[in-house]
């Protein structure tokens, strides 16, 4: 019964997410090389124009940096075992969730995507954890939007939102019983 469960990173989706992300690096370049060119009666501002370039190069080039590391790594997405959980599955991966932290599995969605939101007791333990300066910052804006700092996308694993969903309350019940 003590069974682990590995979901893997999918390369399909990571290499259609960096195709994207490079896309709109390159109209981000477009619009910081000749923002006129993108004036009309709504946006009247080349510099409104430029510093939207800027901040979708910055933003873009994030993405492209955290998805193309995701991809070459030889870690699983998520990892269930019998004590918790390891996640990897994004830029805000948590890393390793102890079952006995959680409290709830739950939904969140921003701007029209979809995250499964892990619920836990100790949530700023979470992030001070965190090495990295950038990924403290992602966790600590989840928590304040969303009251946890551990949001699991689908985006870029070998499952859809709805079984990643289901799998994950079954393994927080599953193991829940086990450690209460």
């Amino acid at each position: 019964m003590n069974e682990e469960v590995k979901i893997p990173m999918s390369m399909k989706k990571s290499i259609l997410s960096i195709i994207g992300c490079l896309i709109f690096i390159g109209f981000s370049i477009w619009f910081i090389i000749d923002p006129q060119q993108f004036l009309n009666f709504r946006r009247q501002n080349e510099t409104t124009i430029f510093i939207v370039g800027i901040i979708g190069l910055i933003t873009f080039s994030i993405f492209l940096i955290s998805i193309t590391y995701k991809l070459f790594q030889k870690n699983t997405g998520i990892h269930f075992k019998k004590d918790g959980f390891f996640d990897n599955s994004n830029a805000t991966s948590a890393g390793f969730v102890k079952w006995e932290d959680v409290l709830k599995i739950d939904e969140a969605k921003v701007a029209n995507q979809k995250f499964v939101l892990v619920m836990v007791k100790n949530p700023d333990d979470y992030v001070k954890r965190q090495k990295s300066l950038v990924k403290r910052k992602l966790m600590a804006s989840n928590m304040s939007f969303y009251e946890s700092p551990i949001m699991i996308s689908a985006n870029h694993l070998q499952i859809n939102y709805d079984k990643l969903l289901e799998l994950m309350k079954s393994q927080f019940e599953k193991y829940n019983l086990i450690t209460t």
